[in-house]
């Protein structure tokens, strides 16, 4: 947060004024190394994002020192007058601290011992001490260190380059003026849902419990609450503890009765599918959960509905064969194909990602070339049958637990299939094969939606409207006279009826000109203006709104064509 009169260091990645012509490694936790030349910004925002993650999540006190330019950086005339007049603009007189502006300059930033990246210095300001609370996922403008709460904290946020720090919509904006949820400092990070929020959230939910069942899931719901074992027993407590919340019950006598709030689904589901023996002919197993997840992100990387502490997750379990890995991988990916083509999100904006096997990983050779042979077949195959569908290959990216394929949508992750040689392990879960012999289960974690919150601010930013069958407000019928009230009110029931849609009458006695402007704020995708004339005639006057996709057979909520 960078605000006018207080100290603080504004920079900017030098990818922005490299113009690809320059070369920037960053370095990341456990020495990652990407390059910008050649690599897509996606790929490359994805690994800072993590390796920001990773080193914030230490809490340790972050620095930024500045240095010479490297020997052998090379800057283009563009780039050199992009610098010059960021200066100008950045760096007012007698606020550079002594340094020259005369050549670009740049600084690596610390998070403890480690280096977390380079940036290219635009102004020159007292650098605040105090601990890093940075948001790894934020895309604005400029990266700035400033002072970010009462304590002194020191903020960091880095920006891909192309895009702007102000949104055409931004889904905060969205929620606010359509009335749909709002925020309040009693529960951070956890969202307040309206009525008509909370109606777009149900039709998101109910619309995917339909595909669940057209592609053979069943839904479950596990606790909230688990021991601590569990967590320790799925690795979580060790690798992820930091980030959960924890529970004690006043009762509690020792530390060994301490519990976790759920973070995540898979451990519970784990357990469920060992608690009976399971036979081959059970699988493929498809479990899905809507269950509230909790993760204790810290204060200063809550963003809206991407980033949140309460969350759900589209989130399913397939525990199958490996011989199975192929097929259902298949049919995940046209499961995911379906829902985006109903939420109407162009392909094109759409980005797949196959994850192979990293330095450190458990599992065989032999156990690893067969999940990632199987991955690239399901995406070979699924993009030769779905134009504009491309994928790319992401080596060393995978989990230390199996390769995995990440669905993006512009540059945020949302969507994921991951393959699983661990968890199966670590619960030592089993079935009878053929055979009569026990053999361990592959287990696939899958997401089309990623979160549901995140998904929906997603919508809100990347299109116009909301999709008609799912909008919280699709029609409103606007009678212009007392006298057409009655008929009004006959066009929205006859609506209802006929389209299963939610119609609404606004009879209010202020002006029509007020009552359309209400409309549009509250983002009704259809005005329907009715008077005495369209009462005789049994018409309506239609008002669109700008953008507004029409859609065939939206009574079916959720049409595969946009």
């Amino acid at each position: 947060r960078e605000r006018a009169g207080e100290g603080g260091w504004s920079v900017a990645p030098i990818a922005v004024a490299g113009a690809g012509s320059a070369r920037l490694t960053w370095h990341g936790g456990n020495d990652a190394a990407v390059a910008w030349n050649g690599v897509s910004w996606d790929r490359v925002w994805k690994r800072v994002r993590r390796s920001a993650a990773d080193l914030l999540a230490q809490r340790e006190p972050l620095s930024v020192e500045l240095r010479a330019i490297p020997a052998g950086f090379e800057w283009t005339d563009a780039d050199l007058a992009a610098w010059e007049a960021a200066v100008a603009v950045a760096a007012p007189t007698g606020e550079s601290g002594g340094q020259s502006t005369s050549s670009p300059r740049w600084a690596l930033a610390r998070v403890g011992s480690e280096e977390c990246g380079l940036l290219a210095v635009t102004a020159w300001h007292p650098l605040l001490a105090g601990m890093a609370e940075v948001d790894p996922t934020s895309a604005t403008s400029t990266v700035t260190v400033s002072e970010g709460g009462p304590e002194g904290s020191v903020s960091l946020a880095v920006s891909p380059p192309g895009r702007s720090g102000v949104k055409e919509r931004d889904h905060r904006a969205v929620g606010q003026s359509q009335k749909l949820w709002f925020f309040n400092d009693v529960a951070p990070g956890s969202a307040f849902w309206l009525p008509a929020g909370q109606s777009l959230y149900l039709g998101l939910v109910e619309f995917l419990r339909r595909l669940y069942r057209k592609h053979g899931y069943d839904e479950v719901a596990t606790p909230l609450v688990y021991t601590a074992d569990l967590w320790r027993q799925s690795g979580h407590w060790d690798h992820y503890g930091q980030h959960m919340f924890r529970v004690v019950s006043p009762r509690a006598t020792d530390a060994d009765e301490e519990a976790g709030l759920k973070a995540m689904n898979c451990p519970g589901h784990c357990v469920l599918f060992g608690s009976t023996p399971r036979k081959e002919a059970e699988l493929p197993m498809r479990i899905a959960d809507f269950s509230a997840l909790h993760r204790d992100e810290p204060t200063g990387t809550l963003s809206g509905l991407t980033r949140c502490r309460r969350f759900e997750q589209d989130d399913a379990h397939i525990f199958c064969t490996v011989e199975q890995v192929a097929a259902e991988v298949a049919d995940t990916l046209a499961f995911v194909d379906t829902v985006y083509r109903a939420l109407c999100l162009p392909r094109s904006s759409v980005s797949l990602y196959l994850s192979t096997r990293p330095a450190s990983s458990l599992g065989t050779d032999a156990m690893w070339e067969a999940a990632e042979g199987a991955l690239r077949e399901a995406l070979q195959a699924h993009c030769s049958a779905h134009e504009g569908a491309e994928w790319t290959e992401d080596e060393g990216e995978g989990a230390f637990y199996g390769p995995k394929i990440d669905v993006c949508i512009g540059d945020r992750q949302c969507g994921t299939i991951q393959l699983d040689f661990v968890l199966p392990e670590r619960f030592d879960l089993s079935y009878v094969d053929g055979s009569g012999q026990k053999a361990t289960p592959v287990m696939v974690h899958r997401a089309a939606l990623g979160s549901v919150q995140r998904m929906i601010a997603v919508l809100a930013e990347e299109l116009p409207g909301w999709p008609l069958w799912l909008a919280p407000r699709p029609v409103l019928v606007l009678p212009v006279s007392r006298e057409a009230e009655t008929y009004a009110t006959e066009v929205a029931k006859t609506l209802e009826t006929g389209t299963g849609l939610r119609v609404a009458v606004d009879a209010d006695s202020e002006t029509l000109s007020r009552r359309l402007r209400r409309s549009h704020s509250l983002g009704y995708a259809y005005v329907l203006v009715v008077g005495e004339a369209e009462a005789a005639a049994g018409t309506v006057a239609v008002r669109r709104r700008p953008a507004v996709r029409i859609e065939p057979n939206q009574a079916n909520h959720g049409n595969e064509s946009c």
